[in-house]
């Protein structure tokens, strides 16, 4: 592949644990989606997702997979949005939810970047903490790949990967409220995707 052998590729790991229990905590990820638009015209909270459109439905051994299509707004400095040629982002999701491993993986490649020579693809994996099981933990990997420019890839790079870990703050605030809802909430209905 060409576009590898002039790429400068970069990894950023985290971890986190969610203080509720994996049921409860793949209940809260899922009501997410109801506040995303096209379902809401705007969400406060994430004002930069356009739509975020789901497709591929299936279950097979009791596993559940789907795929999303995403689109928001790139919020960066102009220099930035003109070597990508736009100011819009698009994402392929694909969503694996587990119940009886008790594990959810989701996977997000980024389409719209790696025309331009930027590649930033996004691994979460959510599973019952083997330590605590009234805990959720989840470990992330983001991998990007950067095409080499002289004199303008490390600031690029620095850019992209600061974005991505403040986007990656605003998630687990975002998910909050939800998790507050359905931790020990026995009154909502579950459901079953």
């Amino acid at each position: 592949h060409a576009l590898k052998a002039c790429c400068m590729p970069s990894e950023k790991q985290h971890a986190h644990t969610f203080d509720c229990n994996w049921e409860e905590f793949v209940q809260a990820y899922q009501s997410r989606f109801d506040t995303l638009p096209p379902y809401q015209d705007k969400n406060e909270k994430f004002p930069d997702v356009i739509k975020c459109e789901f497709r591929d439905f299936e279950v097979v051994d009791g596993i559940v997979q789907f795929k999303a299509d995403k689109q928001g707004r790139i919020n960066a400095p102009s220099f930035v949005k003109h070597w990508m040629g736009t100011d819009r982002v698009c994402f392929n999701v694909t969503l694996t939810i587990d119940r009886a491993n008790r594990f959810m993986r989701v996977v997000t490649m980024n389409v719209t970047f790696a025309e331009s020579g930027l590649r930033l693809n996004e691994d979460l994996r959510y599973f019952a903490n083997p330590d605590n099981p009234s805990q959720t933990r989840l470990t992330c990997t983001a991998e990007l790949d950067l095409m080499y420019i002289p004199g303008v890839s490390k600031s690029i790079e620095s850019f992209v990967l600061d974005v991505y870990a403040e986007k990656t703050i605003q998630a687990r605030k975002f998910e909050q409220p939800f998790i507050a809802m359905w931790k020990g909430n026995k009154s909502l209905p579950p459901r079953t995707w």
